[in-house]
């Protein structure tokens, strides 16, 4: 019997105040209950993630605060 894996993305999200993030996490558990694994990384968390070694899909969910500014942790 072959080994499954499941298929890995990731998530990065910019929120100001957090609908952006509660949009990734569900995005996240969707995923989940469809034999997916995604790895979830707000913008600002440059350290964790690496766009440009990334061979994943990449699912970027980001909100706009103000007259359309990006949030501060875009």
């Amino acid at each position: 019997m072959p080994c499954e894996v499941a298929a890995r993305f990731l998530i990065l999200y910019g929120s100001q105040r957090g609908q952006a993030q509660s949009i990734a996490e569900e995005i996240c558990q969707q995923a989940a209950e469809h034999g997916f694994t995604a790895d979830i990384n707000c913008l600002s968390n440059q350290h964790k993630y690496n766009l440009d070694s990334e061979i994943r899909p990449v699912v970027f969910v980001v909100s706009t605060t103000g007259d359309g500014d990006p949030p501060d942790t875009a």
